[in-house]
């Protein structure tokens, strides 16, 4: 086409590409370029997640109350002055003793309240010994302690 013929017919090219708009129009040889830039509606929906309602139950844990008897010490008691004897002693112990048996009879160094004489304890003063009682037959040999009350 020539200019000359068409200077007088309205020419408009309109190109639409990805978000840019141009257009292009002449009227009676006036140029005009008009450009304008569109951003492309984008539309997101929003995603939710949720998690699941959780609960959880309390933990009680209950200890069994255990009470513990103290240990009970044998016990024994001679007057001032007087003697209790080795085997006495032992059954007091809840020992074993046989007429074959050998009985030995300890008390700490330090102790006043009763003395040993051959194979009874002998009471000196008045408080509580504390005896280890041994019981020997044949190669066993069994010891436990007893207290014995000096009155």
């Amino acid at each position: 086409m020539n200019n000359r013929k068409t200077a007088g017919v309205a020419l408009a090219i309109l190109l639409t590409f990805g978000g840019l708009s141009a257009s292009m129009a002449s009227a009676k040889g006036n140029k005009t370029v008009t450009a304008t830039t569109v951003a492309p509606a984008t539309t997101v929906a929003a995603k939710t997640t949720v998690a699941p309602k959780t609960t959880v139950a309390a933990k009680t844990t209950v200890a069994a109350k255990t009470t513990v008897a103290p240990a009970t010490t044998p016990t024994a008691s001679v007057k001032i002055g007087a003697s209790i004897s080795a085997t006495a002693i032992a059954t007091a112990a809840k020992l074993t003793v046989l007429s074959t048996s050998k009985i030995t009879l300890t008390i700490s160094s330090g102790s006043t309240y009763g003395k040993i004489s051959g194979a009874s304890l002998k009471g000196v003063k008045k408080g509580t010994v504390k005896v280890k009682v041994t019981v020997k037959t044949g190669t066993a040999s069994v010891s436990s302690y007893v207290m014995v009350d000096v009155a």
